[in-house]
């Protein structure tokens, strides 16, 4: 998908994107270590039209909900499963294993 291996998937208009981004900087993500991906620029950039952009997604994550957020070609949720992931103590551990990446654990 991208040589970074956190990405976000985001849609125009999504205001849960940009939550969350903004919830991966406050918890300090930097912005080096992930990719945010508008889908609708894929048409221009690589020549991929946004629908099937979003089945794509899909059929990988099982979800039509945005953003769409990978770790390393996994699927682990949008905005909301971030949050959770975080308050269950759950986002701190994959960010670790899978991408040596250490956040905060007090939002």
């Amino acid at each position: 998908m991208s040589e970074h291996s956190l990405i976000v998937f985001k849609i125009p208009g999504c205001t849960n994107c940009s939550k969350a981004c903004a919830f991966l900087d406050e918890i300090g993500v930097s912005k080096e270590d992930y990719t945010y991906i508008d889908i609708a620029t894929l048409e221009d950039t690589y020549d991929i039209a946004m629908e099937d952009a979003v089945t794509f997604l899909e059929t990988h994550s099982q979800s039509r909900v945005f953003p769409q957020i990978f770790v390393k070609g996994t699927y682990i949720g949008d905005y909301i499963e971030l949050v959770r992931k975080y308050e269950y103590g759950f986002l701190a551990d994959i960010f670790k294993n899978k991408l040596d990446i250490h956040i905060s654990i007090n939002v």
